[in-house]
């Protein structure tokens, strides 16, 4: 299998997790039974009184959405990193990166992809924006020094005023 197949394959997973967003579970409501022809209704029908007849059932409160976890985090070949490196990526990259997004307004970081580079790791990112239907990607190279990543701070000119 090609590298770039393999790739699309991780993207398109991701993707998938974007468009998946909350999903709220409903059941549907019960069905009322078909009218009875009027050559089947009796014509005469005893009174019900009104101790015995059955109250209206209360509509079930409808449930809370279930998300999946987010952001997921995904390693093309995890095995080639130690445990040290993974967890100096996720103290360093992951977590500064998913920190940064959460102090924007209406941003959720959906995926991150993780791959080695020859300098360090390729992280490439899927945003969901409130006010967008479209994600944003987000990707850069983040080097590695002496074996371990260094902490992630956001590359946003000093003239932005975004």
């Amino acid at each position: 299998m090609s590298k770039r197949i393999i790739q699309y394959t991780a993207f398109a997973f991701s993707l998938a997790l974007f468009g998946a967003g909350c999903i709220t579970i409903t059941t549907p409501p019960a069905t009322t039974p078909a009218p009875t022809p009027a050559a089947a209704v009796p014509v005469a029908e005893a009174p019900v009184p009104a101790e015995t007849a059955t109250p209206t059932p209360a509509l079930p409160t409808p449930p809370a959405p279930v998300c999946p976890q987010t952001p997921q985090v995904y390693y093309f070949n995890k095995l080639a990193f130690s445990s040290a490196e993974l967890a100096s990526i996720d103290a360093n990259v992951v977590q500064s990166l998913i920190a940064y997004y959460d102090s924007l307004s209406g941003q959720e970081i959906v995926s991150i992809v993780i791959r080695r580079t020859d300098s360090g790791i390729s992280v490439e990112s899927v945003i969901d924006q409130a006010d967008s239907t479209e994600p944003v990607f987000n990707a850069f190279i983040h080097p590695r020094t002496g074996g371990t990543y260094p902490l992630w701070v956001p590359d946003v000119p000093l003239d932005y005023h975004g």
